[in-house]
């Protein structure tokens, strides 16, 4: 996850993720998610690949499954990643395949799949060309719906980056640019890691904005984090 966050950090502009402007946004994140709207970036990892948006499902204490997502003017393309665990989630009439296929990409226009494309381990494609309204292949729950909230609540909190590591610490860090950090802090914090004095070192770093929240501004990325 922490590849894919920093792999879209150097295309933003320089004036977005200057400190006064990353510390204002930090602000608002703040005053925005308190202890009861902030459980949703406890069940989803947020990064960014090239053009895609990636949000990993977190499910007792690991990433259970993810999602490729990107919107296209009215075209909305769908990329499942490990299909097995997905289908536990999201009830679906299609037949994922996984002993021959690893991803799934569904394309959707004006609520209806035109398009389903399966992907094998040597990279062919199997292609099936359809029209089905989307609510048939997922009758129980849209992923689409629940991946274009998700993307509306990232886009309007202004971040890059989220992730939680139950394993490590009930804290969820947010990364608003490629040297600032903002992190959550719950009132019954605890570290899990067994390296605790890095994430206590990490921490003391940071400006604290109030009492759940610290926001840590990095010199240098590859040297601090």
């Amino acid at each position: 996850m922490t590849f894919i966050i920093l792999a879209t950090f150097f295309a933003c502009s320089e004036a977005q993720f200057s400190d006064r402007n990353v510390e204002k946004n930090a602000i608002a994140i703040s005053q925005k998610l308190d202890s009861n709207s902030i459980k949703t970036f406890k069940e989803w990892a947020y990064g960014r690949r090239g053009d895609f948006d990636i949000w990993t499902k977190i499910k007792n204490n690991s990433s259970e499954y993810s999602f490729f997502y990107q919107q296209l003017k009215d075209t909305t393309f769908l990329t499942i990643f490990r299909a097995l665990n997905f289908q536990n989630d999201f009830r679906s009439t299609f037949s994922f395949d996984t002993s021959i296929y690893w991803r799934f990409t569904f394309a959707e226009l004006n609520k209806k799949i035109f398009r389903i494309t399966s992907v094998d381990n040597q990279g062919q494609d199997k292609i099936i060309d359809t029209t089905i309204l989307t609510t048939q292949i997922f009758p129980n729950q849209n992923p689409f719906l629940i991946l274009s909230s998700l993307t509306k609540q990232k886009d309007n909190l202004k971040i890059v980056g989220s992730a939680y590591r139950p394993d490590v610490g009930n804290f969820i860090e947010f990364w608003l640019s490629p040297n600032h950090k903002l992190v959550y802090l719950p009132d019954n914090l605890k570290i899990n890691d067994k390296n605790t004095s890095f994430w206590e070192e990490d921490l003391k770093k940071g400006k604290p904005l109030n009492k759940n929240w610290v926001l840590i501004h990095y010199e240098n990325l590859k040297e601090d984090g």
